[in-house]
C-alpha cells in the first residue's frame, strides 16, 4: 500500500475536486418547462446588467416548490423576474407576492404579466420591502425567497421569520458574495463594508433560534432556513 504524503494527498483532493466541478458543469441542467422564456429573461438580465440567480439555484428553487408545495410565497427582490419564474414553474398555490424597490423592475414585470400567462398569478408590488414587512406582520407565508440589497438582509431576516409558517422555508441568496467573504487573492478592499455586512449576517442567520439554518455552496452561496 502506497502512503501519500500530506502534500500529495492534498493535491489529489484538489485535482478530484476540480475535475468533479468540470464534470458537474458538463451535465445538462434541469430544463425549465418555460425554457424559452427563461433564456429570454436571462439574456435580457445579462444585457442590462441585472443580477440574477445562477442556473443551479434556479433548478433548486423550482424543485423546492415541487417538493414543498407552498400555498403562499413571498419574493423580496423581483429583479428581472428570472427567480420569479423559477418559483412559478411548479407553483400550484394561491398567492405569490413579489416586491421590488425599483419602479422599472415592477413596470417590466407588469409587461411580462400582460404577455405571459405564467406570471398572471403574481402580485408585483413596488415598495420598500422593510416597510411592507412592517405593515403586513399579520400575514403568513410557506416560502420566502430573498435576493435584494445585502445591507438590509438583517432587517429582512428579523421581519420575515415571524411571517413564516411553522415548517416553512426562507432562503437568502448571494451569501458568499462571489467568494469575497473568504478574502481570497481576488479580494477587493473596496468591498470590505459589504463583506463585513455579509459575514455578520451569515452568523446571525445560522444562529437564528427560530430556524434550522444552513448555508450551501449553490450558486453564490444559498442560505436555507426552516421555521421550527
Amino acid at each position: 500500500m502506497v502512503k501519500l504524503s500530506t502534500q500529495t494527498a492534498f493535491s489529489t483532493k484538489n485535482y478530484l475536486k476540480e475535475n468533479l466541478l468540470e464534470y458537474h458543469k458538463s451535465l445538462p441542467y434541469y430544463a425549465p418547462e418555460n425554457s424559452k422564456l427563461a433564456n429570454l429573461l436571462k439574456k435580457k438580465a445579462l444585457k442590462e446588467s441585472i443580477p440574477i440567480i445562477s442556473d443551479d439555484v434556479f433548478c433548486f428553487l423550482s424543485q423546492l416548490v415541487l417538493l414543498k408545495n407552498p400555498m403562499r410565497i413571498l419574493e423580496i427582490g423581483t429583479g428581472g423576474c428570472y427567480s420569479t419564474l423559477a418559483l412559478l414553474e411548479y407553483f400550484t398555490g394561491d398567492d405569490l407576492i413579489s416586491l421590488d424597490v425599483s419602479d422599472n423592475a415592477i413596470m417590466d414585470a407588469h409587461d411580462l404579466k400582460e404577455t405571459h400567462d405564467i406570471f398572471k398569478k403574481v402580485q408585483f408590488v413596488f415598495c420598500n420591502a422593510i416597510d411592507y414587512l412592517h405593515e403586513y406582520q399579520n400575514s403568513s407565508f410557506d416560502l420566502i425567497f430573498v435576493d435584494a440589497r445585502k445591507k438590509h438582509y438583517k432587517d429582512f431576516l428579523k421581519l420575515s421569520v415571524p411571517l413564516l409558517k411553522r415548517g416553512g422555508t426562507i432562503l437568502f441568496d448571494n451569501l458568499y458574495f462571489s467568494g469575497h467573504v473568504c478574502r481570497t487573492a481576488q479580494y477587493n478592499p473596496l468591498f470590505e463594508n459589504k463583506v463585513t455586512i455579509l459575514k455578520e449576517f451569515n452568523k446571525l442567520f445560522l444562529d437564528e433560534k427560530n430556524l434550522t439554518a444552513s448555508i450551501y455552496p449553490f450558486g453564490d452561496g444559498l442560505g436555507i432556513g426552516v421555521k421550527k
